[in-house]
């Protein structure tokens, strides 16, 4: 297979574009109430109940369209804002019942309130995972620790169980300082019982947001003592919408017939007969426009262009306006205009004007196309399920590639589409059972999205046929496909060169499904061991990306991958600058990803352990880990995390924490289906047993590395490496210290051969261990001296102090020679001071304690702490009290310093 990297990609259509994510216009203006051009009124007595519930943690205006809930928010949003307090507001539609799409939407409006919400990962994704994207929201609040009002307008729009889940947690766990406010056509079905009973819930309903008579009276510009007055109170019943279209009507037809003529004989919905009223003043031109917008809630210019047929929407939409004031709001960003029409009269339109169900269909169609065009899949695929043609569905159908979708838009875009479609029409389309595959895999379900996409493979010969004719397409995204899960699942034993090799054979034509190969290879060669070809591979990757005009990728997610491979090298130091390169992401321009993000995380303790081996790296690991979530997690970053994890929960809670943190990180290795994951547990299980002595348990241990050893086609080489360890350090402990040295100069060969630099000085350390216990004390003593020559450059400590006391004698040998090349005295004086850092007393704090601390550390409250931890908020000051008891300090400040103190790196040598 040719390994040179391509000058200039070819690439097809669907591949030029950036995979930054798009905000439309559309949803940019939702990000604000619209503007009308009407006459607004203060709405004193709501705006005084709105400031009153403001005490309390949630306000829910509840009312049929018209009922006034959006113009009351507006104008309490512009009073909080004259008097410097932070709102954020946020207009809900239905495609944000998808709890990560809802969480983004939160997210920037309160970004664009003032709340840096950079660092939560959710400006620039859909597809973090909900409950860790509501915990940096929540963190991100704290921090924030000033005022915030949180508005959701329409809330019922994108009302589910889920999100209903996301606002509850969001009341009851944010700082008393933020208030949300909800909108809704319906009471939302919100578990608040017990804030109400405390009263911090305030509804404002339909009663209350009538118009009482003095409102009428000034928005009608009317006589206090009119006569007219009462009659219109009495038949409108005060609704804000029907007053606003009476006075519209009144104003187009100067009310020459009078309230009787209006009013005479209608006992029904008053509003509806004035929206059909003040529809047949309108301009003809005006009302066919109205007409076809009536499909829509919300529209931008170059939409009705498409839709229409014409050029002219935005100087239409205007005169609608102003033809319409109070009815029809323009976004409120000029250089990117967005209209919204009421309610009641869209429904007007669409249900009583002369809206053909064939001209409906054929609006839906040319809907669906520009949809398309502008790679919004999942209005466009809503539409064309809209305009009742099948052929049309079927081919928009047939046309979306999910993987690329996946690369422009995220997980997040894939689940909407699905989401619009029936299971039949799923089942119907190979590459629809394709996208609902990859899913389900980045949902966390590894083993269920693999046989989802074998059930494909079977029913469509080894995906050699695509009943839609895109055979050749469909065949290149099913072996990405294929690749992404084995290298997740299988890691270094997928058998990667068939898929490759067709992948690659479509590289003319599909340039982005290359450079998602190559970037997959990256991975599998870092786990072979095969660092230099996993670099040829990063390379491959970058020019095709950069060839394809898609650098989001390359510029986010490469330099992470880089990371993984600087770590693998013992390049510590170049993986701690990357690591922190990708974090400072977030206080730029570019919004950052959370996945980003934690894998920066994890890149970056995993340094800070090998060079410094502080226990504080183990919580870093965790939190990354955790914040990686499971969808992202293949065994890389397991193997990274977890032998630090092992041993810290060794260090301070003996043999009996070790299994406990075994057994739990084994069940959700299990749970999803990671090769190789639980055998390394069961080697680093192993080497501390037997560091400890619990020789019983060491015996069974080693037999399950033994068995994995043999089973194991091609194991990872950090497994390899684990396993070689235990078994040797087995050796060592049954006085068989040839095996010893066998399985120690493998390792060093290993190292050198691969590049490894934490494998050969392991193996150099064991090594030395080996030769001392045969009696050659010289020879020991040279192998431990070379071990701190290698490790020297990078100041790599862990590798040694993991050891403890049985590499103490030979580190102070060398430390102790003068004729000893400095830089060997100079780095054993940095590894006695680790090892005496791992000698301290290990149970000041127990695992959760030393969890809750490093939440306290990040800023997080004791309700947030106990949210994350799924633990009440009483049992978070029960712990506090034993931690402040433990460390001898009185407050949560000093028990962040104290932590801080314990877990401070030794200083570098000068």
């Amino acid at each position: 297979m040719d390994q040179g990297a391509p000058e200039k990609p070819t690439t097809g259509p669907e591949t030029t574009a950036a995979t930054a994510r798009r905000r439309s216009p559309l949803e940019t203006a939702r990000l604000a109430p619209g503007r009308t051009r009407t006459r607004q009124i203060e709405r004193t007595l709501v705006l005084r109940s709105l400031d009153v519930a403001r005490a309390g943690r949630l306000t829910q205006l509840v009312g049929p369209p018209g009922a006034g809930k959006t113009t009351a928010l507006a104008q309490w949003r512009e009073r909080l804002l004259a008097a410097g307090i932070k709102v954020a507001w946020y207009s809900a539609v239905e495609r944000e019942r998808e709890p990560s799409a809802f969480l983004h939407m939160l997210a920037s409006a309160l970004h664009r309130a003032g709340v840096d919400m950079t660092a939560t990962g959710l400006l620039d994704s859909l597809d973090a995972d909900p409950a860790i994207a509501l915990d940096a929201i929540l963190l991100a609040l704290e921090l924030a620790e000033t005022d915030v009002v949180l508005i959701v307008d329409g809330f019922d729009r994108a009302e589910t169980a889920a999100t209903n889940a996301l606002i509850q947690a969001l009341v009851e766990t944010a700082p008393e300082r933020v208030h949300v406010a909800l909108s809704a056509r319906r009471k939302p079905r919100l578990a608040v019982s017990a804030l109400i009973a405390q009263g911090a819930v305030r509804t404002i309903d339909t009663a209350e947001l009538r118009f009482g008579p003095d409102e009428i009276t000034a928005l009608l510009a009317l006589d206090a003592d009119s006569p007219d007055l009462a009659v219109i109170a009495e038949r409108t019943e005060g609704w804000p919408v029907a007053v606003e279209l009476f006075r519209l009507w009144r104003e187009r037809t100067g009310g020459a017939d009078g309230l009787s003529a209006l009013f005479s004989g209608r006992s029904g919905d008053v509003a509806d007969y004035l929206a059909e009223q003040v529809f047949a003043t309108l301009e003809p031109e005006h009302q066919r426009l109205l007409v076809d917008l009536s499909i829509f809630s919300e529209v931008e210019p170059a939409l009705v262009d498409h839709v229409r047929g014409r050029e002219d929407s935005g100087l239409l939409l205007d005169q609608l306006g102003a033809a319409l004031p109070g009815l029809v709001e323009r976004g409120a960003d000029p250089a990117e205009p967005s209209y919204r029409i009421h309610p009641l009269l869209v429904d007007y339109a669409r249900g009583r004007a002369e809206l053909s169900a064939a001209h409906a269909h054929e609006l839906h169609r040319r809907a669906a196309l520009w949809f398309e065009q502008t790679r919004r899949y999942p209005d466009a695929v809503a539409h064309a399920q809209a305009a009742a043609d099948p052929a049309f569905l079927t081919r928009l159908l047939a046309d979306l590639r999910p993987l690329h979708v996946f690369l422009d838009a995220g997980i997040g875009e894939l689940r909407a589409i699905l989401r619009g479609l029936s299971p039949e029409q799923v089942a119907a389309h190979p590459r629809l059972r394709l996208m609902a595959a990859l899913v389900a895999f980045k949902s966390g379900f590894f083993l269920v999205g693999r046989a989802m996409l074998e059930a494909v493979r079977a029913e469509t010969g080894d995906f050699a046929l695509d009943p839609h004719g895109h055979t050749a397409a469909f065949q290149v995204e099913a072996r990405a496909l294929e690749l992404l899960i084995g290298g997740y699942i299988d890691g270094p034993e997928v058998d990667d060169a068939p898929l490759t090799a067709a992948i690659r054979a479509s590289a003319p034509d599909d340039a982005l499904m290359w450079a998602w190969s190559e970037n997959i290879m990256i991975v599998i060669l870092e786990q072979r061991g095969e660092l230099a070809a996993s670099r040829e591979a990063l390379a491959r990757s970058k020019a095709i990306y950069a060839g394809s005009g898609v650098t989001r990728f390359a510029d986010f997610w490469l330099p992470n991958h880089e990371s993984f491979l600087a770590l693998a090298e013992g390049a510590y130091r170049r993986a701690a600058d990357l690591a922190a390169t990708m974090r400072r992401f977030r206080l730029g321009d570019l919004a950052s990803d959370l996945p980003m993000l934690a894998m920066a995380r994890l890149a970056g303790a995993a340094s800070d352990y090998e060079r410094r081996f502080v226990e504080d790296a183990a919580e870093g690991l965790r939190e990354g880990l955790e914040q990686l979530g499971e969808a992202e997690t293949w065994f890389e970053p397991y193997a990274i995390a977890h032998p630090v994890m092992a041993e810290v929960a060794y260090r301070r809670g003996g043999a009996a924490e070790l299994d406990r943190f075994v057994e739990r990180a084994g069940a959700r290795i299990r749970a999803m289906g990671v090769r190789h994951a639980e055998a390394l547990l069961d080697a680093v299980r192993a080497a501390w047993l037997i560091r400890a002595g619990e020789t019983a348990q060491a015996r069974a241990a080693i037999a399950q590395v033994q068995a994995s050893r043999a089973a194991a086609a091609r194991q990872p080489w950090r497994l390899a490496d684990a396993a070689a360890t235990a078994l040797a350090l087995w050796a060592l402990a049954d006085e068989r210290p040839d095996a010893a040295l066998a399985e120690a100069e493998a390792l060093v060969a290993a190292g050198e051969h691969g590049g490894r630099l934490r494998t050969q000085v392991k193996g150099r350390i064991l090594k030395a261990l080996a030769r001392a216990a045969q009696g050659e004390t010289a020879d020991a003593r040279a192998q431990m001296e070379a071990a701190l020559i290698a490790a020297a450059p990078e100041q790599a400590t862990a590798v040694f102090a993991e050891e403890g006391d049985a590499v103490r004698a030979l580190v102070q040998a060398v430390a102790d020679d003068e004729a000893a090349p400095v830089p060997a005295r100079r780095h054993a004086d940095a590894v006695l001071r680790a090892l005496a850092l791992g000698r301290r007393e290990v149970n000041a704090l127990n695992e959760r304690e030393a969890q809750i601390v490093a939440y306290l550390r990040d800023g997080a409250s004791n309700k947030l702490i106990a949210r994350r931890l799924g633990l009440t908020e009483n049992t978070i000051k029960f712990h506090m009290k034993r931690i402040f008891a433990k460390l001898g300090i009185t407050s949560r400040r000093d028990a962040v310093a104290a932590a801080a103190r314990m877990t401070a790196p030794p200083r570098d040598p000068g």
